[in-house]
């Protein structure tokens, strides 16, 4: 969504922020996309990127990020 800005303006640091989590619970697809956006960011952008996936994490739990991502992906098509 955030990579190409389906439904939302294109925001590369939010994609890989969603890469990211997607990648480290073993998402293939999703860690390659993740590094086909890393060289659009800045190491700002990369840090930012970061603190936001673990905020995701440690207030909503990781199966609860993923279940409520893959709800927005499918409602999103």
């Amino acid at each position: 969504m955030y990579r190409v800005g389906i439904g939302t303006p294109v925001d590369n640091v939010k994609a890989y922020t969603w890469f990211n989590l997607a990648a480290a619970r073993g998402h293939e697809e999703a860690d390659r996309a993740r590094i086909m956006v890393l060289p659009l960011l800045s190491r700002a952008d990369v840090i930012e990127a970061q603190k936001e996936a673990l905020r995701w994490t440690e207030e909503m739990g990781s199966d609860h990020v993923f279940s409520r991502s893959f709800d927005m992906l499918r409602a999103n098509g």
